[in-house]
């Protein structure tokens, strides 16, 4: 239980000692999995090592083994189609099996295959739980990206109200949804809905218990970029610099760091700041 601990708070090395004890007093005890994602987290992503460790958790072949290795170092390093198979392999032993219908469905989102994500997020609808929040929230995720691939067009309208009924529904189940606050503000933005935009951005990010720094990030760079787009520059800025503090306080997140510092010039250009937008164009241009 010191180990499970240890491993939520992000100490791993903690959580190595407390294993080592375990094994000493009581050598019946399975460890493996555990000492296998302590090693994966301590590892930075160092890419000699990921094949091998890819191995130790297809060895362990546990239900939650395969499911770390997908969420945890497959997805993130975009190596979708190996997730893909290890998903389908879950499915066909158990074609109920929602977490693994999730992980398809979040396969085929990142690589923006749109239609199959939606039908995956349907099932989980359909077959398991009528208000899944994760499943409501990628369906809102689904429909604001099928808005953007054909703009104001009448179908494009309804993409956007079904992205807001589905984000509308998480938050009504879990007002303090960062997910779904954060899919239903950007629908609002889209629609050019100002002050209900702003309320969810500002609500959410006052009232949000959240603690996970990929999410908060999706918020405060979603809620900085389309508060930039609706002329609300001081605003956006705030959230951007909040975004960005986040990104450099994660390896993971490291990636985002470019693309936020751009968004940022923009916004200080827009405003005059021309000192501003400049050093945060330049910045950007070194990643």
């Amino acid at each position: 239980n010191m180990a499970l601990l240890a491993l939520h708070t992000g100490e791993y090395k903690q959580a190595q000692e407390w294993l080592e004890q375990v094994k000493v007093r009581d050598s019946d005890i399975d460890v493996s999995l555990l000492e296998a994602i302590c090693e994966s987290e301590l590892d930075n992503g160092d890419q000699s090592k990921q094949e091998q460790g890819d191995n130790v958790f297809r060895l362990i072949n546990s239900r939650p083994a395969i499911l770390y290795l997908c969420h945890r170092r497959l997805i993130p390093r975009h190596a979708y189609p190996l997730a893909m198979e290890l998903f389908k392999e879950m499915l066909g032993s158990d074609d109920k099996d929602v977490e693994a219908w999730y992980g398809m469905a979040v396969c085929h989102l990142r690589q923006r295959a749109f239609t199959p994500a939606r039908k995956a997020f349907e099932r989980i609808l359909s077959q398991h739980d009528k208000h899944d929040i994760p499943a409501l929230c990628g369906l809102s995720v689904v429909y604001t990206e099928l808005y953007r691939g054909v703009g104001p067009t009448s179908d494009g309208q309804a993409h956007l109200k079904r992205a807001l009924e589905f984000a509308g529904k998480a938050l009504t189940l879990q007002p303090k949804c960062v997910v779904a606050a954060n899919a239903a503000a950007v629908a609002l933005c889209e629609l050019g809905l100002v002050s209900a935009c702003k309320a969810v951005f500002q609500a959410i990010t006052i009232d949000s218990d959240c603690r996970c720094p990929r999410f908060l990030m999706d918020l405060h760079s979603n809620a900085g970029i389309g508060l930039l787009e609706l002329g609300l520059f001081e605003e956006s800025i705030k959230h951007l610099i909040h975004a960005i503090d986040l990104v450099r306080g994660s390896s993971d997140l490291a990636r985002h760091e470019s693309v936020l510092l751009m968004m940022q010039a923009r916004a200080s250009f827009a405003q005059g700041k021309q000192s501003s937008d400049k050093r945060h164009f330049l910045l950007a241009i070194q990643f």
